[in-house]
């Protein structure tokens, strides 16, 4: 347009706008939106019609070039519209995989919170149930050399709560007529208040300790104030949960673990795997205790029996013997006999006995010159010594004596009763017999005979 403003009447107006309208409509095309470049298609079509109003004649169809600018000004606000709507068809796609993106983004950042949380919640199971499992050998462990029922039990509460951190832990045992089972160990202040007041609960009847002993069933209160069976005990008033444990000895019963805590749902499934295997190793804990203390009264009451027999044994066989000691006087040995012309008779500076198996079978006496002589150690443990050596090879002695005693008692009677059977007819077995018995006897009269009497 300038340029027909400056050549005027000379300018080749058609040729002009054909030659740079289009094109600046077609760069117009590629940056403005279809409105701008509908208004730069209306401002070309009106400048281009007010040429002749300045007086630039205009050569050709006016119309024809007026509707080939509207044209491809159409056709230019038409492509622009379709790059819009092209444009906005992709934008709304980017928006919706932006979209689908952050939800993803928010679904997978939310299953991986939840997956660290399960992670963190499995790690914290874990490390706890290997806390418990090394309480638990530690606790076994423990209780292994441990000999006396009493101070097993008392430490085997002490232990639990100590190193599984509950607030009160006991072992009840049932009584002989398996009635009512007994608290015989706790750790905490009221399980003293108990035990001191012999507390016992009716099996099958009261608590959950009960019931676990009836029915030999393991059972939870999770919430004791809202559990019917809870047992509720005025020396224990911060329990809020409770668990119960049977002590299982084969296919029998004998009592209950209970441990109780200060918190509600304080206990688990995986708890009363573990809790179970726990009360196994106490209740071989206590049977190992009981079969130890059973052996022990057996030993002691065959040992006491065997010391009885012993000192009997000894006793008897002192009165049999002419000989029963000697005295020796730094010369030489003389015996000493149950005749009174052999007693010795001296004030002795040390009496020793003579022990086997806790009875005194005799003593042995020292006379020194030195009345007030004291005898050092070495020399009372060497004087204990020889007695101790001296009086197992009497033992072993009589022993053998007793064992040759009847050896020759069996042979005599085997002897005889060989004799005996070989006799045919009955006055040969009852003649066999008195003789083999005055034989055996030495110096009796024998007389067997048959009753006759109606």
């Amino acid at each position: 347009y300038i340029t027909i403003f400056i050549q005027g009447s000379r300018a080749d107006v058609g040729t002009l706008i054909l030659s740079y309208v289009p094109l600046s409509l077609i760069v117009a095309g590629s940056f403005l939106s279809s409105w701008a470049l509908l208004l730069l298609t209306a401002i070309n079509i009106v400048l281009f019609l007010s040429l002749q109003f300045i007086g630039i004649p205009l050569t050709g169809g006016l119309i024809a070039q007026s509707a080939i600018i509207g044209v491809i000004g159409v056709v230019l606000i038409l492509l622009a519209n379709y790059r819009d709507n092209t444009e906005k068809i992709r934008l709304k796609e980017l928006l919706t995989i932006n979209q689908e993106l952050e939800s993803l983004s928010e679904n997978l950042e939310q299953r991986v919170n939840e997956r660290t949380k399960d992670l963190a919640l499995s790690n914290k199971q874990i490390s706890r149930r290997a806390e418990q499992l090394t309480a638990i050998a530690n606790i076994a462990r423990s209780l292994t050399n441990m000999q006396d029922i009493n101070d097993l039990l008392s430490t085997s509460t002490k232990s639990i709560s100590q190193q599984l951190g509950y607030y009160h832990v006991g072992i009840f045992l049932n009584d002989s007529q398996d009635n009512n089972t007994v608290l015989r160990a706790a750790n905490s202040v009221g399980g003293q208040k108990m035990l001191n007041r012999g507390h016992q609960l009716r099996i099958g009847k009261e608590g959950i300790v009960g019931y676990a002993v009836k029915t030999g069933q393991p059972r939870i209160a999770l919430d004791v104030g809202v559990d019917s069976v809870y047992f509720d005990n005025p020396d224990l008033p911060e329990t809020r949960s409770e668990i119960a444990i049977p002590l299982r000895l084969g296919s029998e019963y004998i009592g209950a673990m209970d441990i109780q805590s200060t918190e509600v749902n304080a206990f688990s499934d995986e708890d009363l795997v573990v809790f179970t295997t726990l009360a196994d190793q106490v209740t071989i804990a206590i049977q190992n205790a009981r079969l130890l203390e059973q052996t022990q009264v057996a030993l002691r009451d065959t040992e006491d029996a065997y010391a009885q027999q012993t000192s009997a044994a000894w006793k008897s066989y002192a009165q049999k013997q002419t000989i029963t000691g000697y005295h020796y006087d730094g010369v030489e040995s003389k015996p000493i006999t149950t005749d009174i012309k052999s007693k010795v008779d001296f004030e002795a500076n040390k009496v020793l006995p003579m022990s086997l198996r806790g009875k005194i079978i005799g003593h042995l006496k020292l006379k020194t010159a030195d009345k007030d002589r004291e005898w050092t150690d070495e020399e009372i443990g060497l004087i204990e010594s020889t007695i101790e050596r001296a009086t197992i090879a009497l033992e072993n002695a009589r022993l053998l004596e007793d064992a040759q005693r009847r050896a020759t008692k069996e042979r005599v009677i085997s002897e005889g009763a060989t004799r005996i059977s070989a006799a045919l007819d009955v006055e040969s077995i009852m003649q066999a017999t008195a003789e083999e018995l005055e034989h055996a006897l030495g110096g009796s009269d024998i007389i067997i005979q048959l009753d006759s009497n109606k």
